[in-house]
Parts: C-alpha cells; sequence; structure tokens
C-alpha cells in the first residue's frame, strides 16, 4: 500500500464543521493517546475537543479548562472486537502555567498509564514536559485560523508520529476525508 502525504492538511467552514472533524477522529483514537492540539486564541482547540468528546461518547458539556488546567471525562465508546477505547477523555490546557514543569503534577501520565486519552490544548509547548514514552508516539493537530480565500475558514494540519499512529495513518486519513481538501503536504 502507498504511504499517505502527512502531514494532512483539510479545511473547515464552521464550527460544526470543526466539531464533526473531532468525532471523526474520536474514531481511531485509542487508549494512551495523546493529541497534541494547537492554534491561536480562538482558532478552535476546544471546538475540536468537544467533537473528540462527542465521538467518544461523552455527553456532558465540554468546555475549555484554561483555569481548571485539566478536565477528565470518562468514556466507553463502541468499538470493534480489538481495538482498546480510551477509558476517559484528559482535557488539558496549558496555557497558563508558568512553568512547563507543572505538567507533571497534573497527573496526566497517571491517567495515561491508565488507559484514557489526552488531548493537550497549547499542545506544542509541553514537548518537553511528557516522558518520552507518552510523546513518542502522538498525533499534532494545529488549527490556523483565515485561509487568505475566505478568513472564517480554518486549516487543520495533521501530523503522526510514533509506530502507533503510523499504523492508523489511513484510517486518519479516511477520518478527515469528508473535510474539504486544501493540499497535502509531502513528509
Amino acid at each position: 500500500m502507498d504511504q499517505l502525504p502527512l502531514p494532512l492538511l483539510c479545511a473547515s467552514q464552521d464550527a460544526s464543521q470543526t466539531r464533526d472533524l473531532g468525532t471523526r477522529v474520536a474514531g481511531i483514537v485509542e487508549a494512551g493517546d495523546v493529541l497534541l492540539v494547537s492554534g491561536d486564541l480562538g482558532a478552535g482547540k476546544t471546538t475540536f475537543v468537544q467533537g473528540l468528546a462527542r465521538g467518544l461518547g461523552i455527553d456532558d458539556p465540554v468546555t475549555s479548562p484554561t483555569f481548571t488546567l485539566v478536565r477528565i471525562y470518562p468514556c466507553d465508546p463502541p468499538r470493534p472486537a480489538g481495538q482498546e477505547p480510551p477509558s476517559a477523555l484528559v482535557h488539558v490546557d496549558v496555557y497558563r502555567l508558568d512553568n512547563l514543569h507543572e505538567v507533571s503534577d497534573l497527573g496526566v501520565a497517571e491517567e495515561l498509564d491508565q488507559g484514557a486519552m489526552a488531548a493537550v490544548e497549547w499542545g506544542e509547548a509541553v514537548g518537553e514536559a511528557f516522558a518520552p514514552a507518552h510523546l513518542s508516539d502522538h498525533l499534532s493537530v494545529h488549527i490556523e485560523q483565515g485561509l487568505p480565500e475566505d478568513l472564517d475558514r480554518r486549516a487543520i494540519r495533521f501530523e503522526v508520529t510514533g509506530p502507533s499512529w503510523e499504523r492508523r495513518r489511513a484510517a486518519l486519513a479516511e477520518a478527515v476525508a469528508g473535510r474539504p481538501p486544501v493540499r497535502e503536504e509531502a513528509s
């Protein structure tokens, strides 16, 4: 099978489409996964995580954990035999942390070790704060506001790191296929 080019870049017209994209990505996340979600203020990071939560069967309202730093949502999504779905969504926002070493105090690693998955807003800033075991295999989701041809649109870029996400590369491409493609960049 040909390798699908990544990073994959797709477009979202509005918050509803961004949530829908998160919902479809939820269908391929597994226990222990880390999603690093980045973008400027107001780009749609929490909106994407709301869709992710919906896809994981979470009915509770999902809001940005900007001031609480971490919110944990138990989940039990239906999955085919052999797939280990996450037991919880750990939604983290590190925007207000003074020191990235504070991330270890949040208990995210322990949750991951117990079968949860984490979506970390401002994820591009936490690379050194997570143990290599948790970041050697992750999905980066970067949301950028305002494509040149339409400032209300969002460009969403996905990059995989590690063998687990390489194994799911085709599933990721299929999950985002419903969004109008902007372009695919060769790795």
